[in-house]
């Protein structure tokens, strides 16, 4: 009665009575005549009570850094071009925003790694996204403080920078003329 395939779609706990059942399994399994409706019929019937659970994915383990602190995810991380379009729509001057965006979409065709060239350039534009720190005006649009965006700018380079390994100069050494 065990297929290995529909044993890792459909996993039985006889101790709970319990089947839990992947998402494409139960699409399949609501399709009368399939195998995977015939599969849980005749588990049904061998064991009655029988609850049936959906499966989910288990929790994302956190990133840590090599001290083994917690790193806070970050917003720019697989950001879709709905989320950036979304956020784009919250500006004031979203016309011309959205229109450098459809450009950089453009652009980004003829770069290997498209979304990474787009994502670059809404990180750049937009480095608020995703923070606390955003603030709304009286009519619902995002503020745009530029003199902030600067700073979170300048600050995120810091940091790129003091990862990044540091270079030595090479110097010469000259003798002291007495």
């Amino acid at each position: 009665m065990c297929n290995s395939k529909l044993g890792t779609q459909c996993r039985y706990n006889p101790v709970e009575n319990t089947a839990t059942l992947t998402s494409a399994f139960a699409k399949r399994a609501g399709i009368v005549g399939t195998v995977e409706y015939n599969y849980l019929v005749s588990l049904r019937n061998a064991n009655p009570g029988l609850v049936v659970l959906k499966a989910t994915h288990a929790s994302p383990t956190p990133k840590t850094d090599e001290n083994g602190k917690t790193k806070e995810r970050d917003p720019f991380d697989k950001v879709s071009y709905k989320a950036m379009t979304d956020y784009i729509s919250l500006c004031r001057t979203k016309d011309a925003y959205m229109k450098q965006f459809n450009n950089i979409r453009l652009l980004s065709k003829g770069q290997p790694a498209p979304y990474k060239y787009v994502r670059m350039w809404f990180k750049e534009k937009f480095p608020l996204f995703g923070s606390i720190n955003v603030e709304y005006d009286a009519d619902g649009f995002i503020v745009e403080r530029i003199a902030v965006q600067a700073e979170v700018k300048t600050v995120r380079n810091a940091l790129a920078h003091r990862n990044q390994p540091v270079q030595q100069e090479a110097h010469e050494d000259l003798d002291a003329v007495a």
